[in-house]
């Protein structure tokens, strides 16, 4: 029986694979006919239902034996709730993840082995960064969009300070930053941008993060000799007297907190960060691309616009932190053969271009990726998205509490720098199953 199993399911990969390859232009065949039984899917996702919910329509109005439902999941929701619906024999068939939670529920999800879907493929058809999908065992997630963290700033106070571009550079953004601090007797009042801190920071991790993959720290990723995911934070020193990439990032970041240093520009009593730079009291604000339309609407006003994300001097490429999402399908699924090539339409070039568009987020395809867009904003973020690479975060609550206690520890002294990063591997490896 479990032979037989094996067989069937190997049958549903060839097919699942064989739809990839077709819709992704990989393989060209004519029309062909079979026979079909009503098969309904359903698909969970972070996004918005009536994003998606004309791509869905569209599908179900082409193939009328298969019909799909969508059903938006919160990301803080998606692991209870697939937990309680798996219990209950209502699971859905497929799921869109992103790095930042796939991780704990990547028991449930079927892996595609390579010698299915060739490793090559999937490099060729998609960004670098999309390979915190795979492991060992293959491919975890198919990506679909990427959310990369960009650079907004304010065109008037850049213009007062008579530059003519936004910076480009951490050197270049440390060099601005005495030209757009003001202060008066109750503290700061105005910033060249918020870092440093972690209360009055949204996105610090995602920040840190990117500091953290420019300087060639993986912070988790997949060890192909352990067969596991480990988290590096933390590293011996080759030279006593010399920091260590991570121990220098840190360093970095906090020194704009620190009223000690020439860079500092921000501290915990300040405003949220995006408050601060909608009322124009900061001249940077990182923060995703996802977040332009929020900023927009709450500041219609505000002169602003966006441009990559600082990079180190003499950087071998650029890098840039950001979301990935990615599609699924669940062991459990009761229609495995009919799901496995409901997501080869999925991957094809026009959906994953339609999908872009809906939810308003560059695609993680490749060739996708060639086309500029007219918008002006788009065009940025279609550039970052080819520089985004991530982390597989085990545990996006628990990392956002062990970064915050990282960085209180080490500003206050309570631990070392060395020490903070230590205590802060130790519990991000506890989250990785």
């Amino acid at each position: 029986m479990t032979s037989f199993k094996n067989i069937l399911l190997g049958l549903f990969i060839v097919l699942f694979v064989g739809a990839i390859l077709v819709f992704s232009g990989v393989i060209n065949i004519g029309g062909t006919t079979q026979q079909k039984v009503q098969t309904n899917l359903s698909l969970w996702g972070p996004f918005p239902s009536i994003a998606m919910q004309g791509i869905i329509t569209d599908f179900n109005n082409i193939d009328t034996y298969t019909q799909i439902s969508y059903t938006q999941v919160l990301p803080n929701d998606l692991h209870r709730q697939l937990v309680e619906a798996i219990a209950s024999g209502k699971g859905p068939d497929m799921v869109i993840f992103s790095n930042e939670n796939f991780l704990q529920d990547i028991d449930k999800l079927y892996v595609t082995p390579f010698a299915t879907y060739p490793e090559r493929t999937f490099r060729d058809t998609y960004i670098d960064g999309a390979s915190t999908f795979l492991n060992n065992d293959g491919v975890v997630l198919y990506p679909l969009v990427v959310d990369p963290l960009v650079v907004y700033y304010n065109k008037d106070l850049l213009a007062a300070a008579k530059y003519i571009y936004p910076p480009r550079t951490w050197s270049g953004l440390n060099q601005s930053v005495p030209l757009f601090l003001k202060k008066d007797k109750t503290g700061i009042t105005q910033s060249a941008i918020a870092l440093g801190e972690s209360p009055n920071m949204e996105h610090f991790k995602k920040i840190f993060s990117t500091l953290l993959l420019q300087s060639g720290v993986p912070v988790v990723s997949y060890n192909t000799d352990a067969k596991r995911y480990l988290v590096k934070l933390n590293t011996e020193r080759s030279d006593p007297n010399k920091a260590t990439p991570q121990e220098q990032a840190f360093l970095y970041y906090q020194s704009f907190a620190d009223p000690t240093s020439q860079l500092y520009s921000w501290n915990k009593k300040l405003p949220e960060a995006q408050d601060a730079f909608l009322s124009g009291k900061s001249a940077f604000y990182l923060a995703p691309a996802s977040e332009l339309f929020e900023i927009q609407t709450k500041n219609p006003n505000l002169n602003f616009d966006t441009t990559a994300m600082f990079q180190p001097d003499n950087a071998v490429r650029p890098i840039t932190y950001g979301t990935i999402y990615g599609v699924g399908i669940l062991k459990n699924s009761s229609n495995l053969a009919v799901a496995y090539n409901v997501l080869g339409s999925l991957l094809g070039k026009d959906i994953v271009d339609t999908i872009s568009k809906q939810v308003s987020l560059p695609p993680a395809r490749r060739d996708l990726l060639q086309v500029q867009p007219a918008n002006p904003y788009a065009a940025v973020f279609f550039n970052q998205a080819l520089q985004t690479f991530t982390w597989p975060d085990p545990d996006k609550n628990g990392t956002d509490t062990a970064f915050r206690d990282m960085i209180r520890q080490a500003a206050s002294g309570e631990r070392d720098i060395n020490q903070a990063l230590y205590e802060t591997q130790n519990q991000i490896q506890s989250y990785i199953q």
